[in-house]
């Protein structure tokens, strides 16, 4: 399994293990951690040329960084199929939040620019109020499930979701509730979880077992196989 990781020059903690090969990075308290689901449109190398220079730019000034990213193979259930998940993140959420505003004055057609080089552009975002640490190991099966349901519903589903996540042997690498997204990019699931496994088979035992999720009434679901 392999991981993209896109790396700006900053300042970001990030470790690769050379033991166990995992990818592991940090984030404090207070700061925000995002997550993009998006699929790029076929031709636009030129498009994205000109955003970066534009638009990537006044992110950075904004105390933005880069974080590892992950293909998406294959979508095992739902109806978007994005091609990457990446991460993100801001130094505290007053400048997350004043940097729509402002990369719509410095750059008008922002918005214009996302629609004409992604096809999907998801996006999602988590105040941390605490320390957060990811490690993931590549040489694993990794899968990331959004689920989205009222706070009952959504209960009774994750306690049966670890029950049988505990049988087969899995382990959740990352949890996120509560997340917020900026107009026209909503993603925002009540809960996002990226787990890991020790191969295919064994989490398509496990799925077979979890995904009855209109059984409890959850909104909606999706899930993604990770690079591989």
């Amino acid at each position: 399994m392999r991981i993209l990781i896109v790396i700006f020059l900053s300042s970001f903690y990030l470790t690769l293990n050379a033991q166990s090969d995992e990818i592991s990075f940090s984030l404090s308290q207070g700061e925000v951690l995002d997550i993009i689901l998006s699929r790029m449109k076929p031709d636009k190398k030129e498009a994205i040329v000109k955003y970066r220079n534009e638009a990537i730019n006044v992110a950075l000034e904004y105390t933005y960084q880069t974080l590892p990213a992950f293909t998406i193979t294959n979508t095992l259930y739902g109806n978007t199929e994005p091609t990457i998940l990446i991460f993100g993140k801001w130094k505290n959420l007053k400048v997350r939040e004043d940097f729509i505003p402002k990369i719509e004055k410095v750059v008008p057609d922002f918005h214009e620019q996302r629609r004409d080089i992604w096809s999907i552009f998801k996006l999602a975002y988590y105040p941390l109020e605490n320390d957060l640490n990811i490690s993931i190991d590549p040489d694993v099966y990794n899968v990331a499930f959004a689920l989205w349901g009222e706070e009952r519903e959504l209960e009774k589903y994750i306690n049966f979701y670890k029950e049988k996540l505990d049988e087969y042997g899995g382990s959740i690498r990352l949890k996120l509730q509560d997340g917020k997204s900026p107009f026209r990019y909503r993603l925002d699931p009540s809960l996002f979880l990226i787990t890991s496994w020790e191969d295919k088979s064994t989490f398509d035992s496990f799925f077979s077992k979890i995904d009855n999720f209109e059984d409890y009434n959850l909104i909606d679901a999706q899930v993604y196989e990770l690079d591989k």
